[in-house]
C-alpha cells in the first residue's frame, strides 16, 4: 500500500470536502504569523502602548501551538466529528492541550499590554496554571475561557483604541452556533467554518494592532454593522442548516 492511500485511509472525508476542512486548518495554524509579522512592523509603537510588547511574539508561538494540538486531535478522531469524539464534547489530553494553551495565548494578550500590575499577572497565571481542573468539570471548562477572553479584549482596547477588538466578543457564541449545527446534522463541510471561526481572533488581534499604529482605527459604524450581521448570521444558522444530511463516511 503506497504512502499516500495509507494517510488517505486515516481520514474519513474524501475529496474537495477533505481539501476544505485540511485548508481551513492550515490557514488556523500559519495565521499568527501574520501577527509576528504586524508586530515586528510596529515594534515601536506596540512598545510604546503595552508593558510588554515583545509577549505577542510568544502569543502567536502558543496559538500556533494550540492549533497544533487540535490537529492531532482531529487526526485521532479521523477528521470526522460526531458528538462522542474528543474534538466534539468528548475529552482527551490532546484537547486539553489544545484549550490550555488558548488560555495561555489569551493570558499572554493580558500581560503584554499590562503586565506591569502585580497582582493582575498573579491572577492570569494561577488562572491559566488551574485550568485543567476546570476542563475535567465539564460545566466549569468555560469560565477560563470567558474570563480571560473578556480580560484581553478590554487589555487591547485600552491598550490600542479599536473598537473592532469588541468582535471578539461575539466570535465564541457565533463558533458555538456553527458547532451545534454540525455535531446536530453530521454535516462535516461544516467543520471549516468552524474553524475558519475560532481562528479568527488571530486575525482580529493582529488588525487592530495594525490599524492603531497606522492611525486609523476601525469606525464605530462599521463596528456596528459587523456585529449586527453576525447576530443575524447566528440566527440564522439554525434554520439554514436544519435539513442538512450526515456526510457519509467512507465505505
Amino acid at each position: 500500500m503506497s504512502a499516500f492511500r495509507q494517510i488517505a485511509d486515516s481520514v474519513d472525508i474524501r475529496g474537495g470536502l477533505a481539501v476544505w476542512v485540511l485548508t481551513a486548518h492550515s490557514w488556523a495554524l500559519l495565521l499568527p504569523l501574520l501577527l509576528i509579522a504586524v508586530v515586528s512592523a510596529n515594534a515601536d509603537y506596540v512598545a510604546a502602548n503595552t508593558d510588554y510588547g515583545w509577549v505577542f511574539y510568544i502569543v502567536a508561538g502558543v496559538m500556533m501551538a494550540g492549533s497544533a494540538f487540535e490537529i492531532a486531535q482531529n487526526a485521532f478522531d479521523r477528521w470526522y466529528l460526531t458528538p462522542d469524539c474528543a474534538s466534539a464534547e468528548g475529552k482527551s489530553f490532546c484537547d486539553l492541550l489544545f484549550y490550555w494553551f488558548i488560555v495561555a495565548s489569551q493570558g499572554l494578550v493580558i500581560f503584554a499590554c499590562f503586565g506591569n500590575n502585580l497582582w493582575l499577572s498573579i491572577a492570569i497565571l494561577l488562572l491559566v496554571l488551574v485550568y485543567p481542573w476546570f476542563y475535567l468539570r465539564s460545566k466549569l471548562g468555560m469560565v477560563p475561557l470567558a474570563l480571560l477572553g473578556l480580560g484581553s479584549v478590554a487589555a487591547m482596547w485600552f491598550s490600542f483604541g479599536d473598537p473592532l477588538v469588541f468582535i471578539q466578543l461575539l466570535i465564541s457564541p457565533l463558533v458555538g452556533v456553527f458547532f451545534a449545527a454540525l455535531l446536530r446534522t453530521g454535516a462535516q463541510f461544516i467543520h471549516g467554518f468552524v474553524t475558519l471561526l475560532a481562528s479568527s481572533n488571530g486575525l482580529f488581534t493582529a488588525w487592530v494592532i495594525y490599524s492603531a499604529a497606522d492611525g486609523e482605527p476601525t469606525p464605530w459604524t462599521t463596528v456596528i454593522i459587523a456585529a449586527v450581521l453576525m447576530i443575524a448570521l447566528m440566527l440564522a444558522v439554525p434554520r439554514a442548516t436544519k435539513n442538512l444530511t450526515v456526510t457519509p463516511r467512507p465505505g
